[in-house]
């Protein structure tokens, strides 16, 4: 059987995404790429954006979500709306050239209504890898893969596997 570690699929998915060469800017684009999730952990996003993210940014989301600058920073307003204590962990930060891969973990406190689901009050742990593009220091695009499933089982919106009805 042949295993295939998790960064190495994300580095596979960069090559996929016409990621080029390394560049001596892969510190700036690794603290470009933190620095706009930092700033959403800490609801700060609003009051960073125009630093943080390119004039041109375009957010590629789970389902179909597509957004640009103003759409990216209400979203995430609305999860810091919903969700506090909002603490988010890197735990694989890939690059290569001007893409930088994350795989993630958040967790956050479910404190109030979040897309008509009621709050419980309860600690929520979400994962996900995204991939965003830096051009310049800003970021210029992201493509987002959280774990919906797990979110919403979490969040009492759909039963967990193996649940009875």
């Amino acid at each position: 059987m042949i295993r295939i570690s998790s960064a190495a699929l994300l580095v596979v998915g960069l090559v996929a995404l016409g990621a080029s060469p390394a560049s001596p800017k892969s510190s700036v684009n690794k603290e470009a790429t933190l620095a706009v999730s930092n700033a959403i952990a800490a609801a700060e996003l609003g009051a960073k954006a125009e630093r943080l993210l390119a004039k041109d940014f375009k957010y590629h989301g789970p389902v179909g979500m597509e957004l640009e600058t103003n759409g990216y920073v209400g979203f995430m307003a609305q999860l810091n709306a919903s969700f506090s204590d909002m603490k988010m962990t890197f735990t694989h930060v890939v690059e290569d050239g001007d893409l930088v891969g994350v795989h993630y973990t958040n967790t956050f406190v479910f404190k109030t209504a979040y897309n008509g689901i009621p709050p419980t009050g309860k600690p929520v742990t979400m994962t996900g890898t995204f991939i965003r593009k830096v051009r310049d220091g800003k970021v210029v695009e992201e493509w987002d893969n959280p774990d919906l499933l797990g979110l919403m089982q979490q969040l009492g919106a759909i039963p967990p596997a193996g649940a009875k009805h």
